[in-house]
C-alpha cells in the first residue's frame, strides 16, 4: 500500500439533500472542480438539470454550508444522507476529495481523472465509468459495470484505482484498458472480465481477505477473473515498495473460491500469485487455469506466504497453464515459486518452458504438505547456459536433473521433459499456442477443475486433453489468401452447408485490427472461438471442426472493429 503524503488543509463544503427530484437530476457539477473558489451561496446557484429538460439551481435540492478552496485540490465535499435519483457525482473530477456518506445513484466518478472519492454507502451501477485517474473507495456494495465502458462504446476505465469493500455486481471493469481493480473483504460473486490492465506501479487485479474491512466474511470470494490481458506491472519506484519488485499481474491475497481463467499475463514482476499476507489465514479453493504467463521478472506463478510470518495457500488447483521464460531477473526463483506453508494444492497439465537460467521451480521452505504435481511438461531453452546450479528445488533441496527431482520428491510421475513445440516464441508477447506436432496433445489428465473451454474458447476436453492453456484443434486454423486485397468487410456463408464434420468460413477485412470469429449453439452459448487476435487487411478462410458436437443449427459471428455480422450453419451427421 502506498504511503500517505503530507497534504495541506482543505476547505470543506457540506451539502445535504432536502428535496429529492421527481426525475433523475443531472448533477455533474457536484465536484471539487465545479465548487473551487466559490462560497456556499454561489454553489447553491449552480445549474442542475432534472430529467435532462428542466433547469434549476442546485440549492433547490441541497442545503449548502461552508466554502470551497481556491482550487479543486484544496476542496473537500461532504455529501450528507442518501442521494437518490442524482447522477454524475464527481463527474470529470480532477483533484480534491468527495465523501458521500449515504447511498448514491448512477455514474459516480464518471470520466474522473484525479482526486479521491469515498462512498460510505452503497453505490448503484456504472460507477467510475470511463475513469482515467484518481481513486474511488466504496465501503458499501457496488452495482454492476463498475469501471466499465459507457453504454457500449467500449471506453472503459483507462487509469486510476477502484477499491471495493462491500459486495460487487457483475462485469467489474468490463473493457477497461488501464488502471487497477481491487476487491477487498466481504465481496462475493464478482466478475472481473475482458479488460486490459497495464502500466501500473502496483498490483493489476487484486482480490483480498483478512484486512479487517468487514466484521464478518472478510474475504473476497466466489468470483471470476477471466479474459483479461495484464502487462507492464512494475512496483520499482513506487514509494510504498522502494526498489522492491513485487507487484503481481493478478493477486489473490486471502481470497477464497475464485476462478482465474483464460488470462494473458506478461512483463509483470510476478505473473499470478495465490497467497495470504496474514498469519494463520489462507488463500483457499482458487482454481487457476488456461492462462498464458510470460516474461515476468520474479516468477510466473507464486503460491504461499512470502515469509514465515505470513499465511498459507490451501487446496488450490493450478491447471493447464502455459508459462514461458519467467524469472527474467535471473534470481533463481524460476517460473513457479513455492513459498511458505503450502497445503494440498494441485499443479497439473501445465507447460513450463524456462529461459536460459533453467530453473523450473523454487521452494526454499520445508513447510510444504500434500501438494500434488503430475502430468506437466518441462522444457529448457535450447543452447542455454544453465546459469543456475539446479533445475528444481523441493523442500529447500536443489536437484540438477529431472530424474533426481522426481525420485526424491515423488512428484511428476507422468510428466514430460520435452519440447512442447509452441507457435511463435520470437513475438512479444510470444504466441504460446501449440503446433500440431506438440507432444502436449492428449498428454494431460482430465479432472473436474480443468473447465469447459481453453484459452481461446474452444472445448477443453475433446477425447483426451492437452497439456497447457491451448487445446489443439486441427480444424480451427485461419489462412490468408495470398495477394488478396479486401475492398469491404464481408462474412460469407460457410461451405459446405450442411456439413459433417468440417466446414470453411470465408471473411474479408477492410482494415487491420482485432478480429473475433466465434461459434454459438442455438441457445446462444459460445462453443468455440475460432479467432481472437489481430489480423491484417485481407481475405481469410477459417476451418471449423465440429466432430465433437451433435447435429443441429449453429451460428457463427464475426466482429472486426465496428463491423459485426452473424450467419447460421447446419451440422448434419
Amino acid at each position: 500500500m502506498q504511503q500517505p503524503s503530507e497534504v495541506e488543509k482543505m476547505e470543506t463544503v457540506t451539502i445535504t439533500m432536502k428535496n429529492a427530484p421527481a426525475l433523475y437530476l443531472e448533477a455533474d457539477n457536484i465536484s471539487p472542480d465545479a465548487f473551487a473558489g466559490k462560497t456556499a451561496a454561489q454553489i447553491a446557484e449552480l445549474s442542475v438539470h432534472e430529467g435532462n429538460t428542466t433547469t434549476s439551481a442546485l440549492g433547490k435540492y441541497f442545503d449548502v454550508s461552508g466554502g470551497a478552496g481556491a482550487t479543486a485540490a484544496d476542496t473537500k465535499i461532504i455529501v450528507k444522507g442518501d442521494v437518490k435519483k442524482v447522477k454524475y457525482l464527481g463527474f470529470k473530477m480532477s483533484a480534491g476529495e468527495l465523501v458521500i456518506e449515504g447511498t448514491t445513484d448512477l455514474y459516480v466518478g464518471a470520466w474522473m481523472t484525479g482526486g479521491k472519492i469515498l462512498a460510505k454507502g452503497d453505490v448503484a451501477a456504472f460507477a467510475a465509468t470511463a475513469m482515467k485517474g484518481g481513486e474511488i473507495t466504496i465501503e458499501g456494495n457496488a452495482g454492476n459495470y463498475l469501471g466499465a465502458a459507457y453504454r457500449g462504446d467500449w471506453r472503459g476505465m483507462s487509469g486510476g484505482k477502484i477499491l471495493v469493500k462491500g459486495n460487487a455486481g457483475s462485469d467489474i471493469g468490463m473493457y477497461m484498458t488501464g488502471g487497477e481493480i481491487v476487491v477487498n473483504g466481504n465481496v462475493e460473486n464478482f466478475q472481473i472480465t475482458n479488460n486490459k490492465v497495464h502500466d501500473n506501479n502496483n498490483i493489476g487485479i487484486d482480490a483480498i481477505g483478512f484486512e479487517g474491512t468487514a466484521s464478518a466474511n472478510d474475504q473476497a470470494r466466489n468470483g471470476l477473473i477471466s479474459g483479461n490481458i495484464v502487462y507492464n506491472i512494475e512496483s520499482y519506484g513506487n514509494v510504498a515498495y522502494g526498489t522492491d519488485r513485487s507487484a503481481d499481474g493478478i493477486y489473490v491475497d486471502g481470497g477464497k473460491n475464485i476462478v482465474i481463467d483464460r488470462n494473458i499475463v506478461y512483463h509483470c514482476n510476478i505473473g499470478i500469485e495465490l497467497a495470504s499476507e496474514h498469519s494463520g489465514k489462507s488463500t483457499s479453493g482458487v482454481v487457476m487455469r488456461n492462462n498464458f504467463i510470460s516474461f515476468c521478472g520474479v516468477t510466473g506463478i507464486a503460491i504461499g506466504g512470502y515469509n514465515t510470518k505470513r499465511g498459507s495457500t490451501d487446496s488450490c488447483k493450478i491447471m493447464n497453464n502455459t508459462l514461458y521464460s519467467n524469472d527474467t531477473l535471473h534470481s533463481e526463483t524460476g517460473d513457479f515459486m513455492i513459498q511458505y506453508d503450502t497445503r494440498y494444492n494441485a499443479f497439473k497439465n501445465n507447460i513450463i518452458y524456462t529461459n536460459n537460467q533453467n530453473v523450473f521451480m523454487s521452494n526454499p521452505f520445508t513447510v510444504n504438505t500434500g501438494n500434488d504435481f503430475d502430468y506437466n511438461l518441462y522444457y529448457v531453452l535450447p543452447g542455454s547456459t544453465h546459469s543456475a546450479s539446479f533445475l528444481y528445488q523441493w523442500k529447500n533441496v536443489k536437484y540438477a536433473t529431472f530424474a533426481a527431482y522426481k525420485s526424491a520428491s515423488g512428484n511428476d510421475t507422468h510428466s514430460l521433459a520435452v519440447d512442447p513445440v509452441l507457435q511463435n516464441l520470437t513475438a512479444f508477447p510470444p504466441d504460446l499456442h501449440i503446433k500440431n506436432t506438440s507432444p502436449a496433445i492428449n498428454a494431460g489428465i482430465v479432472v473436474d477443475s480443468v473447465g469447459t473451454y481453453d484459452i481461446d474458447g474452444q472445448l477443453r476436453v475433446s477425447g483426451g486433453i492437452d497439456i497447457g492453456a491451448d487445446e489443439y484443434y486441427a480444424g480451427t486454423n485461419v489462412e490468408q489468401e495470398p495477394g488478396e486485397f479486401a475492398k469491404e468487410f464481408f462474412l460469407g456463408q460457410n461451405y459446405p452447408n450442411p456439413f459433417n464434420p468440417t466446414t470453411t468460413i470465408e471473411f474479408s477485412l477492410l482494415k487491420s485490427g482485432h478480429v473475433r470469429l466465434s461459434v454459438t449453439d442455438i441457445q446462444g452459448k459460445e462453443i468455440s472461438r475460432l479467432i481472437d487476435e489481430n489480423l491484417q487487411r485481407g481475405t481469410y478462410h477459417a476451418t471449423f471442426d465440429a466432430k465433437q458436437l451433435p447435429s443441429g443449427v449453429y451460428f457463427y459471428h464475426l466482429k472486426a472493429g465496428d463491423y459485426q455480422q452473424t450467419k447460421h450453419m447446419i451440422l448434419l451427421k
